[in-house]
């Protein structure tokens, strides 16, 4: 997996087990020692293409169960979110993944995929409750932009519940535009947001969905 990152001062959908409110997810996660909102130190981000290895779908199922876990909801094993990384993302023609670390801890990611030159899916991803309030999730999105222009795709298109106010206010303010919704299973009612690329924040065009 080709790879590249820096010291900087580190959504979606996709893994079972999602909360359906952001104040709902567990915070059992307590391995970064710190309080809630606390500055945290140097977050240091890597970005990576191509499918990821397995070394590292490991360590994101770490950050998985914590982040997409609701509570008093048994979370999937770091194997299990393990696997279903694998299986949604690897062999796409286009992957990439970004990634914040303290201390060398992995805090934070943001997995994209895509096999439409055109189109580019922001998949899932998330922050530990621990590391939130330091603005990585948003460092994380414009890494993820940046990488899209630089390799040619005109919009960026992702999902979410209809009822995770949190993830919709936080597309909406990147500039993304609901563009759809859908059943998922037939009962869960999802929201599609897309960005294009080539116009400026708050205006829309849809690019028709495939």
């Amino acid at each position: 997996m080709k790879a590249n990152g820096g010291n900087v001062g580190f959504l979606n959908q996709g893994l079972e087990g999602v909360a359906k409110q952001i104040g709902g997810i567990r915070p059992w996660y307590d391995g970064l020692n710190r309080s809630w909102g606390e500055p945290l130190s140097a977050i240091d981000y890597q970005e990576l293409e191509g499918p990821i290895e397995e070394a590292m779908l490991l360590r994101l199922g770490t950050v998985a169960g914590p982040v997409f876990t609701a509570r008093g909801q048994p979370g999937p094993t770091a194997a299990a979110a393990a696997d279903q990384l694998r299986s949604a993302v690897n062999g796409h023609r286009w992957i990439h993944l970004c990634t914040a670390s303290v201390d060398g801890q992995l805090v934070g990611f943001k997995v994209g995929r895509s096999n439409d030159p055109r189109t580019f899916e922001s998949w899932v991803g998330g922050v530990l409750p621990n590391a939130r309030q330091q603005g990585i999730a948003s460092h994380l999105a414009r890494l993820q932009e940046a990488w899209c222009r630089a390799n040619g795709f005109q919009f960026i298109q992702t999902e979410t519940a209809h009822d995770n106010t949190a993830m919709l206010t936080v597309n909406l303010k990147q500039g993304f535009c609901i563009v759809g919704t859908y059943l998922d299973r037939g009962t869960h009612l999802k929201v599609i947001l897309q960005k294009d690329l080539n116009k400026r924040n708050g205006q829309c065009a849809p690019h028709p969905i495939q």
